[in-house]
């Protein structure tokens, strides 16, 4: 007891002692930064730690609600009814593919996510190239100018997608142009308060749309070295570009662009732009002829053997899942799944198209067509669970694998995906 009275007592004089020196917890004496912390400025010295943020960049594109898993099978071919459901026990799913999609619905908010995620990484880029511009030799100087191309372009596609989406209305015409459009973020966001930006106008969007893109356009390199292919080019800014003003009806620069671009052009890999036969055409969307000359700009993907599923950013795409084939078992005659197989081919899809083609790129035909499954060649069936007589149930086609089912890639394949494209 006495022992813990004498702790006591030289506790109290201590304290004492502080408090008649003046010794008190303060921020002056506190150091409140952490020297470790890290920061762009810390992080990102060398042009080489920008390229870290460059092929996040890209990698953004590839996002789960963008072409990972949903952007076709959940949103743009519902919205359009290019697509109709065999599964309908998802109700958000319901409402996207009977163009009845409320505020609240996750898969919307999801796309608003993803896609500004993929424009905050295009402003970090450009916020991080023109720092590290002070101290740059000409060389890298050279690098970096390329670099802000590839945000510009990144960007302004982005704003297109969320401008098309998002808009109250997708033209910027004279009785247009003033209606509200999405936040405008042109440099990172670094607090909630920022992150609270209002809409800006749809004229306001697109006049940013076509900054971004001719800046690409200046700025990019015409042609990539074979290490590089996967990343944009001039050329593939100005058909974006083109594209845009088809949107905006602005005819006269349309055709001007788009002129130049089949006329000048190159494409993505550097040789000059050409279609390709239909029999390599045909099978472009399935892993086969990737950067060809027809192609302006292409998601590289890549199947990763050692990720399941879209789940884990992988380098690979989860479309094929949604929308796999289905086809006639062997043994008992019914049709079977090769993914999850959810949605199918619109029967308004199918007879307009019929005598097109085309349609045997985008589709497979019901007893005609075949895949390979197991490493048997099967004939495709009615897509599974729909028993309507007047439907006939064609599968898709694009961007799934024909030499075996979703699963043989691990639900993340590697075919590339064609964002602009000679056609």
């Amino acid at each position: 007891m006495l022992t813990d009275m004498k702790s006591i007592l030289k506790i109290l004089s201590v304290a004492l002692v502080m408090a008649l020196t003046g010794i008190q917890c303060s921020e002056d004496f506190l150091n409140t930064s952490d020297p470790n912390k890290p920061t762009p400025e810390n992080l990102i010295t060398s042009v080489d730690n920008l390229e870290f943020v460059v092929k996040a960049m890209y990698s953004a594109q590839k996002g789960f609600s963008l072409w990972g898993k949903r952007y076709f099978a959940k949103i743009t071919g519902c919205l359009s009814h290019e697509i109709d459901q065999s599964w309908v026990d998802d109700q958000l799913w319901n409402d996207m593919c009977h163009n009845e999609v409320k505020p609240g619905n996750a898969y919307v908010a999801d796309l608003w996510r993803d896609l500004y995620k993929v424009v905050g990484q295009a402003n970090d880029v450009l916020s991080n190239a023109v720092r590290l511009e002070g101290n740059a030799n000409s060389a890298d100087l050279t690098r970096l100018k390329k670099i802000e191309g590839e945000a510009y372009f990144i960007r302004g596609w982005a704003y297109f997608e969320l401008i098309r989406f998002f808009g109250e209305a997708n033209q910027p015409t004279a009785a247009n142009r003033d209606k509200l459009g999405v936040p405008l973020f042109l440099n990172p966001v670094k607090s909630i308060s920022e992150a609270q930006s209002p809409r800006a106008s749809v004229g306001a969007i697109y006049d940013q749309i076509i900054s971004d893109l001719k800046e690409a356009y200046n700025l990019l390199p015409e042609n990539r070295d074979a290490g590089e292919v996967a990343r944009a080019t001039k050329w593939g800014a100005k058909g974006l570009l083109g594209k845009v003003y088809v949107t905006m009806q602005d005819w006269s620069n349309a055709e001007t662009t788009l002129k130049d671009v089949i006329d000048n052009g190159k494409s993505q890999s550097g040789a000059s732009l050409s279609l390709l036969p239909f029999e390599q055409y045909k099978v472009m969307f399935n892993e086969q002829h990737e950067f060809s000359s027809e192609s302006l700009y292409e998601l590289n993907m890549v199947n990763m053997p050692s990720i399941w599923g879209p789940w884990d950013n992988p380098s690979g795409s989860g479309h094929s899942m949604l929308v796999g084939p289905s086809y006639v078992d062997p043994n008992t005659g019914a049709s079977r799944p090769t993914g999850w197989s959810n949605v199918f081919v619109h029967q308004k899809a199918v007879e307009r198209l019929k005598g097109d083609p085309r349609i045997k790129v985008d589709a497979l035909q019901p007893y005609v067509d075949s895949i390979i499954v197991d490493n048997v060649k099967v004939a495709i069936g009615k897509y599974i669970d729909v028993t309507e007589p007047e439907i006939e149930g064609w599968s898709i086609r694009k961007y799934v694998p024909l030499d075996g089912n979703s699963y043989k890639y691990q639900v993340n394949y590697g075919a590339n995906i064609h964002i602009l494209r000679l056609a």
